[in-house]
Parts: structure tokens; sequence; C-alpha cells
């Protein structure tokens, strides 16, 4: 049925099967749960084909919340194991299940199922994290990364997301790519920008932050005002938008610093010199009051 592209037959019968295969998952110990793994990954394929396809017909079609709730059980009878010996329980398959979800709850916007389906991997009895495998832990660092980053927590994204990047497979491109989206604007935040030899590494990486770095490096506040106009609508597709923004206290900093040098690090320097440099970096309007409130916010904040 599935070659033959009806979806919705194909549908029925995976999710038919995977029921049956839930209620025999019990009996099983750990040999059980890569079938489960497959199947799952099935599931969720064919459970989009089947919303397309129905999509002409029924606007409202969603398969995949469907099969996203039965999902969601096969991975609660691998994180609710009672088997007593460790090397035979179906726990060893929670996080790669975690990692099905993760992709499927994204999918359907439900970030607060996330959350919870973390919360209840910290609260149950398995072994930590770095004892599965690790691409398990690139996977699921990634999610968890992506989660705290558009929840604007950054310190905590940047642990997960530099974890999930160095870990990776070094010629997983794509995934690699996925990850430096994310973590460069963080990396920038915090002073550290992109190499040009990772930049040359990774074009679509390139393409989003060179330029935006080279305002930041020379200071040039109006040109990356205006790049981050010209890209906003692809950030913001990205969600990287909001964390690019603060990437310009940087370019601020850099201004600023230029300036102290020029006055050969004197101890006091005129506002009205801060307020001519922010003229030539492209903010010919700014009011002196305004200079000092930017100085100010860059004092306090410890930029």
């Amino acid at each position: 049925m599935y070659r033959q592209g009806d979806f919705m037959a194909s549908y029925k019968h995976q999710l038919d099967m995977y029921n049956v295969y839930l209620r025999e998952l019990p009996n099983m110990s750990c040999w059980g749960v890569p079938a489960l793994f497959t199947i799952s990954n099935d599931l969720s394929h064919i459970a989009r084909c089947a919303d397309q396809q129905q999509l002409a017909t029924d606007p409202h079609a969603r398969k995949i919340e469907e099969a996203t709730r039965t999902i969601s059980q096969g991975f609660s009878l691998c994180m609710t194991d009672r088997e007593v010996l460790l090397s035979k329980s179906r726990k060893w398959g929670t996080y790669h299940m975690a990692n099905i979800l993760f992709r499927l709850y994204l999918r359907l916007k439900a970030y607060n199922l996330c959350t919870s389906m973390i919360q209840a991997i910290k609260t149950s009895e398995l072994q930590a994290l770095d004892h599965f495998p690790m691409s398990d832990q690139v996977t699921f660092r990634f999610h968890r990364g992506m989660l705290a980053f558009r929840g604007e927590k950054y310190t905590l994204a940047k642990d997960d997301l530099l974890f999930a990047f160095e870990h990776c497979h070094r010629n997983a491109f794509r995934n690699k790519t996925r990850i430096l989206v994310h973590l460069a604007p963080i990396m920038m935040m915090e002073g550290m920008l992109p190499q040009s030899r990772l930049l040359r590494r990774y074009p679509p990486i390139k393409a989003l932050y060179a330029d935006l770095t080279k305002a930041v490096r020379s200071g040039n506040i109006g040109q990356f005002d205006l790049l981050l106009q010209e890209k906003k609508q692809k950030l913001a597709a990205l969600g990287t938008y909001t964390a690019a923004e603060q990437v310009r206290k940087l370019a601020v900093r850099q201004l600023l610093y230029r300036v102290y040098l020029l006055e050969n690090k004197a101890s006091r320097i005129s506002f009205v010199k801060f307020q001519a440099a922010f003229a030539a970096a492209g903010l010919p309007n700014m009011e002196l009051a305004e200079v000092e409130c930017i100085l100010a916010d860059m004092i306090f904040g410890d930029t």
C-alpha cells in the first residue's frame, strides 16, 4: 500500500501493528527495543505522508498527532521498565525514543511536551546520559539545546549545542551546520566571533553570519543594522533573529574600544568624541543624551 501511494491505508495498518507491538513489548527485554525504534520512525514518516495526502480534502488532518501520542507510549514503556538486570533493561532505549519524540513535538510546536519529557527523564531512575550511545547523547543534547535557545536561556543552550557540535561525526556536514546556525550567535554574544576557517568550511553559516561578523569587528553599527534588517526574514524563520539582535552590543563595544585606543587609552574621554564615533559608524542623528545612556548601559551591563 505504501509503494502504491495509499498512505492513509498504510498508516492505518502501521498504527494497528504498532499497537499490537506495544501490547507485547512489556514481555520483552532490551532485544525488542531496536524493532521499536524502526517501527516508531516508520509510523511517524507514514503519518506525515498521510497528512500531506489528505491535506487537499481535509485541511485539519493530523495523523501525526495521533502517531505522536502512540509513540509516546513506546517511550514510556522503555523509561519505566522494571527489569532488575540492567543489561537486559528496555531503559537503554529511552533517549533514542526521546529523540524521535523531540522531532515530532517540535514539528507540532508542542514545546511544553518537550519540557515535560525532559523533566520526566530527569526524575526517572535512568543511568546518566553519558552511559548511553554517543549518537543518542548528541541528538538529545542538540534538541535540549534548541529548546533552551528558544527560551533565550543561552548559557544552557551553549553547553548542549557545543557538546553536540564537538561530538557530532566530523563528516555529518548537514547536522553540524544545523547546530552552528544556533551556536554561532551565542558565541558571538560572548565575544567569540566565527573564524574565517570555520566560515569557509560551512558556507551556509558564512552566508548567514560572515558580513555581520565583519561589521562587528569594525564597529560599524550602521552596517550591522542594515544587514540585520536585510536578513530579518531568514533569521526569523530559523529562530535566530532575537539572538542576532543581541550581537549588536558587541559592535557597540568594539566601536567604543576603538575610540578609547584613538584617545591613547585616556582615563577621561568626552561624550562628544563618542558621539562623533557613532556618527562615523552610520548613526549621525544620535543625541548626546542617547550617547550617555548607551555608555551607562554598557558599563552597567559589564559588556
